[in-house]
């Protein structure tokens, strides 16, 4: 299903954006930590008249950095997409985040709203803040400290399942931490993306104010049994939201693509 790449250079990133499928939607989509562009085939699958322009976020997949990425900027994802649209041909599309990939996408909405005809975000990561991504990037030597338990994730493993005992870390958030810390090179590259995406966030205000866009629906989608991105703590920003609904798939964090891919998402919102 997946047709070929293309290569898009920006400041010292070569970004590979995977072209999946041959319909006539187009979808710019951004996966999430650990994955790569191709965690969207079940969409296209599922739904022949899109044809998705997934990315390889920074530091994933194909995805080439000539040094270090020191902080990736809106302006280099605003770039990134103006650059696309050249290379397509296109005017208008939609937009597909799925966790962090959602980060990527808030820029791109603010910027071409009025030429996006729906932005689906699946189980949206830290838009509205994280308390532990602020701690871990926040400053230098926040960040530092960071570095120093990612170079030892044996340690921060020890530690996850000694808060888990306690019942401060819930079993799906291990999990992840597990998978995502399974090699120092995995550890490293936490270290590198969380850092570097570090400018991606925003307040609630300008949350709202970014995405109470009347031209395009958003849809929010949450795994009903997702412990990593809970529902209920993004409730309210949909409620302040004029044109956003929801949708409540079966399952948690690692399914909701291939849930969401399933159902019809095209009518199954629920206004709060």
């Amino acid at each position: 299903m997946h047709q070929k790449s293309l290569k898009i250079s920006i400041d010292n990133v070569i970004f590979n954006c995977r072209v999946i499928g041959n319909g006539n939607k187009v979808v710019m989509a951004f996966h999430g930590f650990g994955q790569d562009g191709a965690a969207f085939l079940p969409v296209i699958k599922s739904n022949p008249d899109l044809i998705i322009y997934a990315f390889d976020l920074p530091y994933h997949g194909d995805t080439e950095i000539n040094g270090v990425l020191e902080v990736l900027s809106s302006n280099m994802i605003l770039e990134l997409i103006l650059e696309l649209k050249k290379m397509i041909d296109v005017d208008r599309f939609s937009l597909l985040g799925y966790s962090i990939g959602v980060k990527f996408c808030i820029p791109i909405f603010e910027k071409f709203y009025s030429k996006i005809d729906d932005f689906w975000l699946l189980a949206p990561d830290g838009i509205g803040g994280s308390f532990w991504y602020s701690l871990a990037t926040g400053t230098k030597l926040s960040r530092w400290l960071f570095r120093y338990f990612m170079d030892r994730p044996t340690l921060v493993l020890s530690l996850a399942a000694m808060t888990k005992r306690f019942g401060i870390l819930n079993s799906e958030t291990n999990r992840l931490l597990r998978r995502s810390l399974n090699s120092p090179k995995m550890a490293r590259t936490v270290y590198l993306a969380w850092t570097a995406f570090r400018n991606l966030r925003w307040n609630l205000h300008q949350l709202i104010s970014i995405l109470n866009k009347p031209e395009t629906r958003l849809i929010f989608i949450f795994g009903e049994l997702d412990q990593v991105i809970k529902k209920r703590k993004s409730t309210w920003l949909v409620r302040k939201l004029k044109n956003a609904g929801l949708i409540t798939v079966p399952g948690g964090h690692h399914t909701v693509i291939k849930k969401f891919a399933d159902g019809d998402f095209t009518d199954r919102t629920t206004r709060l």
